[in-house]
């Protein structure tokens, strides 16, 4: 018998309808004129979204506050969870409303809050500062990615993070 596999001495080719142009019409696939008319509503729900996020940056300070208060690891989770979920919310709308400096340090919360064990409670310092930076980007209308300031921001937070995760 030999280690050398044979070709095929034929092969036969299947030809597969494409159904899906029949299903979706005519055309380029998106329209422009709606793309533009999302661009606009989206610009037109910056300012209220600024109004939106200063109000969860306040929540998130009460949600850590309690975070600091509890005395026993239920109510620190049910902390832990409604920090979890009003920022992810600030997360998501930040993005999409252009303030990205915003997002990541969102994100960087987010991912803090997701990768601690079962049952452990956040480091209520970790959680403050990140609602403190998240603060001061909202009270100072700062959007995009805050240039070199805040990459700054952003490198300095991680230093902190990464010190009181040691101790």
């Amino acid at each position: 018998m030999s280690d050398k596999k044979e070709a095929p001495e034929s092969a036969q080719i299947i030809q597969v309808p494409n159904t899906l142009r029949s299903k979706i019409g005519p055309g380029s696939g998106i329209d422009k004129a709606l793309v533009r008319g999302a661009d606009k509503a989206i610009a037109e729900q910056a300012g209220s979204f600024l109004e939106r996020a200063r109000e969860d940056v306040g929540r998130l300070g009460q949600m850590a506050t309690d975070l600091e208060a509890a005395t026993d690891p239920e109510a620190a989770d049910t902390a832990k969870g409604k920090i979890y979920a009003i920022n992810h919310e600030l997360r998501g709308e930040a993005g999409s409303y252009g303030f990205k400096l915003m997002s990541t340090i969102a994100n960087m919360l987010c991912r803090y809050l997701e990768a601690l064990p079962e049952g452990e409670a956040p480091i209520p310092a970790i959680v403050r500062a990140h609602i403190d930076a998240l603060r001061a980007i909202a009270s100072g209308n700062i959007s995009g990615d805050g240039g070199e300031v805040g990459q700054e921001l952003v490198k300095g937070l991680g230093l902190v993070v990464a010190k009181l995760q040691k101790k």
